[in-house]
């Protein structure tokens, strides 16, 4: 959305007294979301993404949601060479570490905590979630956001897991690296709540 509204131009010509009502920048908000059909969510830094505590950000994906459109979720390869480095590593205790950090950014991703550059846009943006889903409020939307979250937290543990495989498979990994990288994959999968795949 940062590249199909621009708002640091609704911002400049407020500065110039041309007030753009909030209602107007939502009805264009969703129509380029849902006219696109599909949105880019940036997860960086890897183990506390910028995008979860912003308002605007979760409202895109919320909108994108619940439009059916398609939501892919990237990481600069820099962060993604981070978080296979921390699986490699072992460091996925759930509390005191960078990758407990991701697992409760996907647990606890909450839109009412979520940072606005203009208070105004926030408050709107939250009258609006309070309202959705038949009354079950920034609850109903908070829930839905950290499913999807972490689904793809589940997807990318499988995505390095399988990575680990093939290089061990073709002598690119050290077997204790392997191993390492399973077990911590499989602690993974368990502090998602998925023990059979674990």
């Amino acid at each position: 959305c940062s590249l199909c509204n621009n708002q640091h131009t609704i911002v400049r010509g407020q500065k110039d007294g041309i007030d753009v009502p909030f209602g107007d920048f939502e009805s264009m908000f969703q129509s380029r979301v849902c006219g696109i059909g599909r949105i880019i969510c940036m997860m960086a830094p890897w183990d506390s993404p910028y995008y979860l505590t912003r308002v605007w950000c979760l409202f895109e994906i919320y909108t994108a949601m619940q439009n059916e459109c398609d939501i892919t979720i990237q990481m600069p390869p820099i962060e993604r060479q981070k978080m296979w480095d921390t699986l490699i590593t072992g460091e996925n205790r759930r509390n005191g570490n960078r990758f407990g950090a991701l697992y409760d950014a996907m647990a606890n991703t909450k839109v009412s905590k979520g940072e606005a550059s203009v208070e105004m846009d926030k408050r709107n943006i939250l009258d609006i979630l309070g309202r959705s889903n038949d009354g079950g409020g920034f609850a109903a939307v908070d829930v839905q956001i950290n499913q999807y979250l972490r689904s793809w937290v589940v997807c990318t543990l499988y995505e390095f897991f399988e990575d680990a495989r093939l290089q061990y498979e073709n002598k690119q990994m050290k077997p204790v690296d392997y191993a390492a990288t399973c077990n911590n994959v499989g602690l993974g999968l368990a502090n998602m709540g998925r023990y059979e795949e674990a």
